[in-house]
């Protein structure tokens, strides 16, 4: 039996052998549209063939068709003797369509996992086929019964309507494999029913309903669930989007309808997030594909009604929706930019963006504009966490009913993947199934060309942490540093902070961050020896293991070190003398080319020796101009002074000095680092406070380079906590 969904209130109204619920979603604001949901319980369906069904107290119009249409037909299996006993047959039993499951389309499986739902159809007639009904207008619907019995999970459901030009061909309504994962809060609250996915019509009024079983048997508490999503003042009024300004807008959100914009209701229960997002899911709702641009906000609310009244889910299952003009409509709340957790792909919902397309692209391609917004979607997203869209994602199942894969199941997925990959279903449809391909290409140009460099992201990296081993956790450039794109322990086992600094940059010169393990110090070889574990590995590779021709030292005393991209793309280490010679110092680059083997750089420089340690930080941009950062409370000036030589010069000429006003404190609660954040070829300065804090986040401000480092483009809160200096090394790659 289903439970109550306590959000709902409800008005029974008796017609004939039918009952109706009339269910009024409470609105959000006093400006949202009422959505009215009927249930139509189809207690007495042996008995309504023939039948015309109206209700003139319910205000149902008659039932003006008279023909008596067969069902689309499906492939039929091995007829069986026995007629069922509540089938309902309009004909002979010999001329009755028989059916078997869809087989879903995309590519086969992992080994051992089915490839179809295990249906065995009779060739008889259906378990049930309602009369054509009259009903007041709705826009969504969905068939329900009770998950009693061996055969629930697996009957077959067919479903027509009645729009403005007529009925509509019977449409095959696949059970639900979309929804909560096992196990979490939103899987038990939701009512404990079989549910098909939900249809979107255009502003139909009649149904007429099919069913077939593998016994034959009517299936308990059958009901069709008919949602009026009202309608709202702002539906129709287009796009809207909170742009992201200057170098926020590094991969640019594509424009959006809000909720608060289409009449979304608030959710039943609290929103839940994943870590992160590696994968985008895709999907389509079936149905018509008749509707109008003005009409697919009510047809959205339609769908949240159906999840939320019918189903008992927290929310509407997808995180976004587009439509096939092109209109892109936030789904599930917790924030667009957030790892909120669906219920779109039973079993995989969590780290995954589910994207599904408005209407049945089955038989009809999706249109190039709906295309196109899903796939500017699915950039955007997969690029707040450091994504690309092209590549692989291994996804661990949560198991479900039609889910591919049992719990725990390993799955390796395209990073933007259809639903049917994963589910036994045939969502997104055969043609939007096999248009993923013109998607995720057009994904992958517009990750591109909104960010000419996609990396840039703000990695914190700990000599051991609760894994035993070297970590790293970075927040991505795409979110600002709002977002956690990444939390790896890597190969290489606990080490001591203060013999080690950790960098990451293109060892290979691909533009991926490595991992680069520098051991200063305690070495057997009483030499300065050099680890890179490759992005490629997730870190968990060591591919290059060198001996620097440098004898080892205390790092931050005498010595600092930075790295530097070099002409080649590869990511060179920089070794700064501070006591250096003639009392200047001195500068050295080890070459990455040279597996770290060759000096590419020797320089005596234009900046005197005889700092304090910890009272100056040395770094190489990526121009391989030198720097010198003196802190605020050692100036005498109250300002941060930087200082900056050029490479052109042989580092004996400066092209800046700089007094920056900002009091800063000890130069353990800071770090620092260059990079082209606001990708405009300018060296841009990251100042990285990572102690005392007061909201016990790390916080990236960036001094932009066009404004020659007088004017802050961020000031950002990261997800990352504070990061106490040597345990914890930041780096951007």
């Amino acid at each position: 039996m289903r439970r109550t969904v306590s959000a709902l209130s409800a008005v029974t109204l008796t017609c004939g052998l039918l009952v109706f619920d009339v269910l009024s979603l409470p609105a959000g604001t006093t400006s949202d549209p009422e959505v009215l949901v009927r249930t139509l319980s189809f207690s007495g369906a042996g008995e309504l063939a023939g039948q015309e069904t109206t209700s003139p107290e319910d205000g149902l119009r008659a039932d003006d068709a008279t023909e008596d249409d067969a069902p689309t037909s499906r492939p039929a299996t091995t007829p069986r003797s026995a007629t069922p006993v509540s089938a309902v047959p309009t004909g002979s039993a010999s001329t009755a369509s028989a059916s078997t499951a869809s087989a879903p389309v995309g590519p086969a499986p992992a080994s051992g996992a089915p490839t179809s739902l295990p249906v065995e159809m009779s060739a008889v007639a259906p378990a049930v086929l309602t009369d054509r009904i009259s009903t007041e207008e709705f826009a969504v619907m969905g068939v329900t019964w009770a998950d009693e019995g061996v055969g629930a999970r697996r009957a077959q459901v067919q479903v027509r309507v009645r729009e403005a030009d007529g009925w509509t061909a019977w449409t095959p309504l696949s059970v639900a494999d979309d929804g909560p994962d096992p196990g979490t809060e939103e899987y038990e609250r939701a009512a404990d029913i079989v549910a098909t996915d939900p249809l979107v019509t255009a502003d139909a009024d009649g149904v007429q309903v099919r069913v077939e079983t593998v016994d034959g048997e009517a299936l308990q508490d059958l009901e069709a669930v008919l949602v009026d999503p009202g309608e709202s003042a702002s539906d129709g009024a287009g796009t809207t989007t909170t742009p992201l300004s200057g170098a926020d807008a590094a991969v640019a959100r594509p424009a959006m309808t809000l909720r608060s914009q289409w009449g979304a209701k608030a959710g039943q229960c609290s929103t839940s997030y994943s870590s992160t997002v590696v994968a985008a899911t895709i999907h389509h709702t079936a149905g018509s594909n008749n509707y109008t641009a003005t009409q697919s906000a009510g047809l959205v609310r339609g769908i949240q009604s159906y999840h939320q009244g019918a189903l008992g889910w927290c929310d509407i299952g997808y995180n976004f929706v587009v439509d096939k003009y092109g209109q892109v409509f936030e789904g599930r709340g917790g924030g667009v930019d957030r790892p909120v957790v669906g219920a779109h792909s039973g079993g995989f919902n969590d780290r995954t963006v589910g994207i599904s397309a408005l209407g049945n692209y089955d038989v009809v391609a999706a249109p190039a504009p709906m295309v196109s917004a899903m796939a500017r979607v699915a950039g955007w997203k997969l690029a707040l966490y450091g994504r690309s869209v092209d590549g692989t994602a291994t996804l661990t199942s949560a198991g479900g009913g039609t889910s591919r894969y049992s719990a725990g199941t390993k799955a390796t997925l395209p990073v933007v993947f259809g639903h049917s990959d994963v589910g036994l279903t045939a969502c997104p449809g055969k043609k939007l199934y096999a248009q993923l391909g013109s998607l995720r290409s057009q994904a992958a140009a517009y990750q591109v060309s909104a960010e000419d460099n996609q990396y840039g992201d703000l990695f914190a990296i700990t000599a051991g942490g609760a894994s035993d081993d070297v970590e790293l956790h970075a927040d991505s450039r795409a979110s600002s540093f709002r977002n956690r794109m990444l939390s790896v322990a890597s190969g290489l086992a606990e080490q001591r902070p203060d013999q080690w600094r950790f960098f990451v940059g293109s060892y290979r010169g691909d533009t991926r961050p490595d991992l680069i393990a520098v051991r200063a110090a305690g070495t057997t070889s009483g030499k300065v020896e050099v680890s890179v574990y490759s992005w490629a590995s997730g870190y968990r590779s060591r591919v290059l293991s060198a001996t620097a021709p440098l004898a080892a030292f205390t790092p931050d005393q005498r010595w600092q070190i930075d790295v530097s991209t070099g002409p080649d793309g590869r990511a060179d280490l920089v070794f700064v003398d501070t006591a250096g010679t003639g009392g200047m110092m001195d500068v050295h680059v080890l070459s990455a080319a040279s597996n770290y083997s060759t000096w590419s750089v020797h320089a005596s420089t234009a900046f005197h020796s005889g700092y304090a340690t910890g009272e100056v930080k040395m770094l190489m941009d990526d121009n391989r101009d030198l720097w010198l950062i003196k802190h605020g409370g050692t100036t005498g000036t109250g300002m941060m002074e930087l200082h900056v030589v050029s490479a052109a010069s042989g580092y004996k000429a400066f092209s800046l000095h700089r007094g920056v006003p900002a009091e800063l404190g000890p130069l353990t609660k800071w770090a620092f680092t260059t990079g082209d954040y606001t990708s405009d070829g300018r060296q841009d300065l990251y100042l990285l406070k990572v102690g005392d804090t007061g909201s016990g986040r790390s916080e990236v401000h960036v001094l932009s380079g066009s404004s020659l480092y007088r004017t802050f483009v961020l000031h950002r809160a990261t997800s990352l906590p504070e990061l106490p200096y040597p345990a914890w090394q930041v780096s951007i790659g």
